[in-house]
């Protein structure tokens, strides 16, 4: 699941989400849209939050491939 379906189906805010794995609405906004490579601290932090509904897996399945690239 995304995480940004997550945090709808939630009716979660990205800052709420965030005070939750420690992190800020910043963050968590960034990472929904694949703007940004979390840790995998962190992103396992987000998939214990979520009860493993949102994997690292889906979340790397939407991080932008130019920052993986490097041409981002």
């Amino acid at each position: 699941m995304l995480l940004t379906d997550y945090l709808s189906q939630h009716k979660l805010s990205d800052a709420a989400f965030g005070a939750r794995v420690g992190r800020g609405s910043h963050s968590i906004n960034r990472i929904k849209r694949g703007k940004t490579i979390p840790s995998l601290v962190l992103a396992l932090a987000i998939e214990d939050e979520t009860g493993g509904q949102v994997t690292v897996r889906d979340i790397a399945a939407v991080i932008d491939p130019a920052l993986i690239e490097g041409t981002a």
